[in-house]
């Protein structure tokens, strides 16, 4: 007897022993009455009565706290209530309960940490997901799917960019503010509004001094349908935006277009059929001044969900069959929201297929010369937050952007209410688009100095090719956008005038809406007159040469063309130069520089009776030959229009 209870003392003890060592307790270990109470804690939970169900739960474990399933489905319950800080509390008990016994926990405790912030935590807690499940395959491809973002919000946050970003309040109000678009001397800027969380309306602000108007609602345009993402000109006088549902859609949103004229908008009609399908057509930004449309669509031949397209306006006005950007920019998921920079170069939008913060993050890639486009970039922290940033837009000084952000409402435990409102920041050097340049251009004759509509082309004497064409207004002005910091030509052409050629370059000056205006007098072509010299400033020559350099062929085939098309005409090519130098020396060169003109008319077709040359070397200078600049301009190449 005394050896049976001893025996029995050794096996109580032994069994507190191995009771008191056991981590957790679980649902096939519990007593019936805890079984019960646990049952009905966790049916209404599964009737989301959360609340009611976390009273229970908490009881269960104020006596059993080892009881591992009860932890796990608290920290649900708290997590379904958007409670992530206590959801995290009890999920990570239950892990140092056990890494083992159920791994999805570490799935939903990374999205607890996301949530919290804690980062890097996040990140790990969904590695120990991916590594230990053999269970959940599709939570699984889930998860490898989110953990590139984990590991780059993890780094974007612990080296955060600079942006000074402040909320634009003067645009936002009680409701949604989003997509907005910026004319091209900053001046003018329409955006989408949405009422009553279902009606989508066209907004329009101008600066005024430092601030802004109060934004009114664009009567002409806005109906009960739906009227949003809009897509302004250059000079603010054309307005590219999106409709939904209305009978003359080709699909359920097609992009629709309107002019301003008489101080009000007209009637818009659809864009046009090689534009809009039976799919969806949204989000236009006008780039190339106003010559090539990017925008959004899910027609057939994307790559997935939302892409962007790019068109381009021909010489008809009509636009070519979009062409998807393909895979250096669009992925599997949505893209939207592109905003080209007036540079031509920088591409910004929206995507959720690539690495991010989460919900949807800005990126950017730069297009090359041979519109190869550079690994896409997304714009970093704290610009892009957990919650969406889309909407990006510039001024042409690449400094100044504008974006919306839900990033208001990221406390908030419901999507109810929250809405997306305007933040203004600087963009960081390390990412600073190159600047662009708002041009005004004003051709007046030269004896009313009443406006002139004249054709218009703007030359890139760097990368030697057209960068604009097209014509003034009655009024004579044109708005043209070019990257800033190049050296351009400027080509005017009107019948029974004189054409203007001219070279400008375009300099940043910090300001910012980065003007710059130029005024041009044409002169009317008259018979039995004689006419003034008029410089071709785009000639240029080898030094000390008569070589024709490559960059000269622009204002030379328009000067071919002007001889074409006025056969009346004959003129003398006459050659000047400065005074460095030899006299006799420097009369020859002006002679064959002025012949090497003649000579190229002549091989490209004009009549050798029509043209004639002479060489004046240094003796016409039209400026001083002291300094450098005015040497040059003093090494020239005119021509006169001959009397007849």
């Amino acid at each position: 007897m005394r050896y049976f209870l001893t025996f029995l003392l050794l096996f109580t003890t032994l069994q507190r022993v191995l009771t008191q060592a056991s981590p957790y307790i679980t649902l096939k270990e519990v007593s019936p009455k805890t079984m019960k109470l646990y049952q009905k804690a966790n049916s209404l939970y599964k009737s989301d009565q959360y609340l009611k169900a976390k009273i229970q739960f908490e009881k269960i474990l104020k006596k059993q706290p080892n009881f591992i399933d009860a932890n796990i489905q608290l920290a649900s319950v708290y997590y379904e209530i958007n409670d992530y800080n206590n959801a995290e509390k009890y999920f990570e008990k239950a892990v140092s309960l056990s890494q083992d016994y159920n791994p999805k926990i570490f799935y939903t405790l990374a999205l607890c940490n996301r949530n919290t912030k804690k980062y890097d935590e996040a990140k790990n807690n969904l590695k120990q997901f991916i590594e230990r499940d053999k269970v959940n395959v599709e939570l699984k491809s889930k998860a490898i799917e989110l953990y590139p973002n984990f590991v780059f919000t993890d780094s974007a946050t612990k080296s955060p960019s600079h942006f000074n970003i402040q909320e634009a309040r003067q645009w936002n109000s009680n409701h949604s503010e989003y997509l907005p678009t910026i004319s091209a001397d900053g001046n003018t800027v329409v955006f989408t509004r949405r009422i009553n969380e279902n009606n989508e309306d066209l907004y329009i602000t101008y600066r005024k001094d430092t601030s802004w108007t109060i934004p009114k609602s664009i009567e002409e345009i806005n109906t009960l349908y739906n009227e949003g993402a809009p897509a302004i000109s250059p000079d603010g006088r054309i307005l590219v935006f999106t409709s939904c549902d209305i009978p003359e859609s080709y699909g359920g949103c097609d992009l629709f277009i309107s002019e301003y004229k008489d101080n009000e908008w007209s009637l818009p009609r659809n864009l046009s059929r090689d534009i809009n399908t039976p799919g969806y057509e949204s989000q236009a930004n006008f780039a190339d001044n106003g010559n090539t449309l990017y925008f959004v669509s899910n027609r057939k031949g994307g790559f997935g969900g939302y892409d962007l397209w790019v068109s381009y306006r021909m010489k008809n006005l009509s636009w070519s069959k979009p062409k998807n950007l393909g895979p250096s920019i669009n992925t599997a998921k949505d893209e939207d929201c592109p905003f080209m920079h007036p540079n031509g170069k920088t591409l910004y939008f929206s995507s959720a297929g690539y690495p991010g913060m989460g919900g949807k993050d800005i990126y950017f890639s730069t297009k090359d010369k041979n519109n190869q486009w550079s690994p896409v970039q997304n714009m970093g922290y704290p610009l892009n937050s957990i919650l969406n940033e889309a909407s990006f837009i510039t001024e042409n000084n690449g400094v100044q952007a504008y974006y919306s952000s839900d990033i208001k409402y990221e406390n908030t435990s419901t999507k109810i209410g929250r809405n997306l409102d305007f933040y203004s920041m600087q963009i960081p050097e390390f990412i600073r688009p190159p600047a662009s340049t708002h041009v005004t251009i004003s051709i007046l004759d030269d004896q009313t100095k009443s406006g002139l509509e004249a054709d218009v082309t703007v030359f890139d004497l760097v990368n030697n090719v057209v960068f604009y064409e097209g014509k003034s207004s009655e009024t004579g002005q044109v708005f043209v956008v070019l990257p800033t910091g190049a050296n351009y030509a400027l080509h005017i052409k009107k019948n029974d005038y004189i054409f203007d050629n001219s070279h400008f370059e375009c300099k940043f000056d910090g300001l910012p809406k980065q003007q710059q205006k130029i005024t041009k007098y044409l002169h009317k072509l008259k018979s039995n007159v004689e006419h003034k010299a008029i410089i071709l400033e785009n000639i240029f020559f080898e030094s000390a040469s008569s070589m024709i350099k490559p960059e000269s062929e622009f204002e030379l085939n328009n000067l071919f063309q002007y001889l074409v098309e006025n056969k009346n005409i004959k003129i003398k090519i006459i050659g000047h130069t400065d005074n460095i130098g030899n006299e006799s020396d420097n009369q020859l060169l002006s002679s064959q520089r002025a012949k090497a003109v003649t000579d190229y008319l002549i091989q490209k077709g004009i009549e050798t009776a029509r043209i004639s040359n002479e060489g004046k070397g240094e003796s016409s200078p039209i400026d001083t030959n002291d300094t450098e600049l005015g040497r040059r301009k003093n090494r020239r190449t005119e021509f006169l229009i001959l009397s007849e």
